[in-house]
């Protein structure tokens, strides 16, 4: 999952770089055409011609390329923290919103945001209670509450395929 993560940066760097490019080749075109108007060596028409044919392409390809990486980077980023609340989820099976607020560095309406956008892509399956803020996974959900073996005490959900008791703290694997 990194690696798809690190691909999708790469690409987003090449395409910033590529349009600095084509927007500075557009810049120098504009420049060169500029100059040799300016010194007679070049007429009206052949400086519109080449403006049409090299200078406005360029700086149209390069504005492009600098405007879509610049979009790809920030759907890489959401992706990013995407897979990072359903990994947290997965590990830990039950998870408060507002412990993913902490570990992500995000306000609490952009988390639910990427929640919905989760439930909405059919990835994330289990409950979210807003109001108390749990969110709770469907192999987590589907624990049936049991007494711990070793005293009898409620067990709690503390990950994957583990309930802990809440009283004397054995940890039971499932």
């Amino acid at each position: 999952m990194e690696a798809e993560g690190a691909g999708a940066e790469e690409a987003a760097v090449a395409g910033k770089v590529a349009g600095a490019i084509l927007f500075l080749v557009g810049l120098a075109a504009a420049g060169f055409l500029a100059a040799g108007l300016f010194e007679g060596k070049l007429q009206a028409s052949g400086f519109m011609l080449g403006a049409i044919l090299f200078v406005i392409p360029f700086f149209a390809g390069g504005i492009y390329l600098l405007w879509k990486s610049s979009q790809e980077a920030r759907e890489g980023q959401r992706v990013a923290r995407e897979k990072e609340i359903l990994s947290m989820i997965e590990v830990k099976g039950r998870v408060k919103i507002a412990d993913l607020c902490l570990d992500l560095h995000l306000d609490r309406p952009t988390v639910e945001a990427l929640l919905r956008d989760l439930v909405g892509k059919g990835l994330f399956a289990g409950s979210i209670n807003w109001q108390e803020g749990i969110l709770v996974s469907v192999e987590a959900k589907s624990f049936t509450q049991a007494k711990c073996p070793h005293c009898g005490g409620e067990l709690q959900i503390a990950g994957k395929g583990l309930v802990r008791c809440s009283y004397c703290g054995s940890e039971i694997y499932r």
